[in-house]
């Protein structure tokens, strides 16, 4: 999971919160990195990372939510790839 947080003005206020519950993945950490909280915009996160799965308005702004997809080998066992 990933969190921005922006200011009234659609800038990003602080550092983005990535929450992961498996192995950091490289691709994500230096997208991350490439941010500069006070110039970074909501949409340049978006051309990053797509529409948020979920928003949560504040008094001093919004955080956006993506839930980013993990590859699970153990989910493709047992099908049947032709």
């Amino acid at each position: 999971m990933l969190a921005f947080r922006f200011d009234k003005a659609g800038r990003l206020s602080i550092s983005p919160a990535y929450i992961a519950n498996a192995q950091l993945n490289d691709f994500y950490t230096r997208r991350i990195g490439s941010l500069i909280r006070g110039r970074t915009t909501v949409r340049d996160v978006e051309t990053l990372f797509g529409n948020p799965q979920a928003v949560s308005r504040r008094a001093d702004g919004l955080v956006n939510y993506y839930t980013l997809e993990v590859f699970n080998p153990f989910e493709e066992f047992g099908r049947d790839n032709r």
